[in-house]
């Protein structure tokens, strides 16, 4: 019963703070938002802005702020008058409206609300995003991912495509658009090295296992040099070799620990692969020192794409190239060359 008065009290004291928007009444501040000639006025309350967004409670101090006829004139060019009114609102009464609004607008709004500081509404905004447009992130992932890893605070976005990540691996490399930052990993250059056909066969030279070993051991700032690598990568499976059914895969590599699964689909010739750190068998789902990563379609050379997550298995991964229409698949065996404490 408690409950439900304060709950009613709650949209008393809401429609009264909107009401107050909108009649303008007592305003001590007028906000400029937009550019020419799209740009508009609104008038709010220094207090209220204040109070609710760290960002206004600096911008709006005597020390900044910017008075004309005894009221504070802020101009914030970068947000539209559209997502700004969409901020005032929650800002004075706490609740949004965006069910009409388009998946771009719902970015935009994000993007606005983490630069003002308004941490409750960026998590309401994302979840009712991942919870309500699943279809058109899915229609825009690599957009949406890029956006997602662009800032820390979209947590929400970057689990919701993380998982669907994980879930259908090839998800991530149907359209590689995104840089190597947007997956929030260590950049690690690659020396520039065409693709040929025999790119799987001449993996050590081409994808080289310095560059593995430096991601599975999460070293920062410095790529493993030659003389340094601590493993060896021994060929366990071959698809144009041994076939590519499961079953392969399950007689060869079931149960070892610590591999590598390359993929290089036809049609593209794009290459993308998956380690997992534990023995591997067919309940093997996520781990947490798994990772993915991806190399550019055809002969074109590119930063690696790599998305340090607990990798889906690979029963899943194969399923998904045999769709795509595989080329070749190899699976490596990863050892110490030397007693290794990083595991």
């Amino acid at each position: 019963m408690q409950t439900k008065k304060m709950n009613k009290t709650w949209e008393t004291f809401s429609k009264n703070y909107e009401k107050l928007l909108l009649e303008e009444y007592g305003h001590d501040l007028i906000v400029n938002v937009g550019e020419e000639p799209l740009v508009k006025s609104f008038k709010a309350h220094k207090v209220i802005l204040g109070a609710q967004s760290p960002y206004f409670r600096r911008a709006l101090s005597n020390e900044w702020a910017k008075q004309e006829d005894g009221k504070i004139v802020f101009n914030k060019p970068n947000v539209s008058p559209p997502i700004f009114d969409v901020i005032l609102k929650y800002i004075y009464t706490g609740s949004t409206n965006v069910e009409e609004q388009d998946g771009e607008f719902i970015l935009s709004l994000l993007t606005a609300a983490d630069e003002l500081i308004l941490q409750e509404f960026v998590e309401e905004v994302q979840h009712y995003l991942v919870n309500n447009r699943a279809t058109w992130i899915q229609e825009n992932f690599c957009h949406v991912l890029d956006f997602a890893f662009s800032h820390s605070t979209y947590g929400q976005l970057q689990d919701h495509c993380l998982e669907a990540i994980c879930a259908d691996p090839p998800l991530l490399f149907d359209k590689i658009e995104a840089p190597t930052r947007n997956l929030n990993v260590d950049d690690v250059d690659v020396d520039s090295t065409e693709w040929s056909k025999e790119t799987m066969q001449n993996f050590q030279q081409i994808l080289a296992d310095s560059l593995i070993a430096t991601w599975i051991d999460r070293k920062e700032g410095k790529t493993y040099s030659h003389t340094e690598i601590p493993y060896e990568f021994s060929l366990l499976m071959r698809g144009s070799r041994d076939g590519f059914s499961q079953q392969t895969l399950h007689n060869r590599c079931g149960g070892q620990a610590k591999t590598i699964m390359l993929m290089k689909i036809k049609s593209t010739e794009e290459i993308f692969g998956m380690y997992i750190s534990s023995v591997w068998s067919n309940n093997t789902a996520r781990q947490h020192d798994s990772f993915m990563f991806s190399f550019g379609e055809g002969r074109e050379t590119r930063t690696p794409v790599l998305s340090r997550v607990r990798a889906a298995g690979y029963d899943l991964a194969l399923q998904r190239g045999q769709e795509r229409g595989m080329d070749e698949l190899e699976m490596f065996k990863i050892t110490s060359k030397t007693p290794f404490s990083g595991f």
